[in-house]
């Protein structure tokens, strides 16, 4: 395994913890939290060039970091308790 697929691995984890408990659980939010700094740690997340959207860059790779973790807060709560079968 290459470190892309054992930080992929980890991230996985981390988010299935967070839907094997209910919500406002300090563990759930600990998984969550962690799986959030996991994915803006990584080098996953790209940026397009910047000359393309003079004036507006920073804003629009903010709102799509933001629409990414509403997402994985999203999906982690559509798989009930237990379910191991989470797809990254």
């Amino acid at each position: 395994m290459d470190v892309e697929d054992l930080l992929n691995e980890h991230l996985k984890q981390l988010a299935i913890i967070a839907q094997q408990h209910l919500p406002l659980v300090p563990e759930r939010q600990l998984a969550l939290t962690s799986l959030v700094y996991g994915i803006l740690n990584s080098s996953q997340l790209c940026r397009p060039q910047s000359k393309q959207f003079v004036g507006v860059y920073q804003d629009i790779y903010n709102e799509a970091v933001q629409d990414l973790f509403m997402s994985v807060t999203t999906s982690t709560n559509m798989n009930p308790i237990g379910n191991r079968s989470w797809h990254g």
